[in-house]
């Protein structure tokens, strides 16, 4: 805070005790500053967890920074490309021409053919209107062999509606499209880590001849794109969430919220509802007979 020496500071609205706070908005709305340190993950970590995919990012350089250091810090640059937005993009009206050919460039320079192409745009693409429709589908019909999927790097969002990184949880699964469903396959979706092994889900689906399938335990496209096969989503992220409702709308596969949490009559209280597999094929035996089966 700058303020002029020996000048009072009024604390009112903009300093709060713990015990007087309230969720999720402990302070005044105003002017805010966001610091530039980040957590271990973005939304360049997550979207790098699709294998055999490419970034692009259209934005002004500023905003640039820090996602091609992210990729750099994975060691990823070779799946990461920027195309920068130029003031005359902005005053002339070229954004979709930018977007069109400074994407076709990238890919046509490439070393290697992504089968899959995460497009992310700016805050400025949304203040410009620009015709999002138009870009994608003349880029889908001048590269027919990559998918694309439109992700977005857009912070003002952040208090209207959904999150950048809900946003992108939806979009991970975005490429995916409607195939005859594997009663034997089950996802794990939303999380950027692979769950334990000794998770008890873990030993409950596998002692039952279920398939497990994640985001983190896909090696190529081809696997990522049978997660379409799964015949039921779980997922245990709050972030998730949005992700699995989309995907129950688009494809059709229902999802269990198995929240995780410290709180010992919260976890005492979820369970894994034995209904949702119960008359699937190797679903049998004493369990069968219970309600519902702890993994928490």
């Amino acid at each position: 805070m700058l303020r002029r020496v020996g000048q009072e500071v009024n604390e009112k609205g903009v300093k709060t005790r713990f015990g007087e706070s309230s969720f999720p908005m402990p302070f005044q709305e105003g002017l805010e500053y966001s610091s530039p340190a980040r957590g271990n993950w973005n939304i360049v970590h997550t979207g790098m967890l699709i294998p055999q995919s490419h970034q692009i990012f259209v934005c002004a350089q500023g905003c640039l920074r820090g996602v091609v250091l992210t990729a750099a810090e994975m060691n990823a640059l070779d799946r990461y490309s920027a195309v920068a937005i130029r003031e005359e993009n902005v005053l002339d009206g070229t954004m979709e021409e930018l977007m069109i050919e400074g994407v076709a460039d990238v890919l046509k320079k490439l070393k290697y053919r992504p089968r899959a192409v995460l497009l992310f745009i700016s805050c400025q693409h949304f203040f410009l209107a620009y015709d999002q429709e138009l870009v994608f589908q003349t880029l889908r019909e001048r590269f027919p062999d990559i998918r694309f999927a439109d992700c977005y790097m857009i912070p003002t969002l952040r208090k209207s509606g959904l999150t950048p990184d809900q946003k992108m949880r939806i979009q991970l699964y975005s490429m995916l499209e409607p195939m005859a469903p594997d009663p034997k396959k089950v996802n794990l979706i939303g999380s950027n880590h692979a769950i334990k092994k000794t998770s008890e889900i873990i030993s409950l689906l596998s002692s039952h001849g279920y398939e497990i399938q994640s985001l983190n335990s896909c090696q190529t496209f081809d696997d990522y794109l049978h997660m379409a096969e799964g015949c039921l989503n779980l997922l245990y992220e709050p972030l998730a969430l949005a992700a699995g409702k989309d995907l129950e709308k688009r494809l059709g596969q229902k999802f269990l919220y198995l929240p995780f949490s410290r709180v010992f009559l919260f976890c005492a209280s979820q369970h894994f509802p034995g209904h949702a597999l119960r008359g699937k094929p190797g679903f049998k035996g004493a369990h069968e007979s219970s309600e519902s089966f702890h993994v928490l």
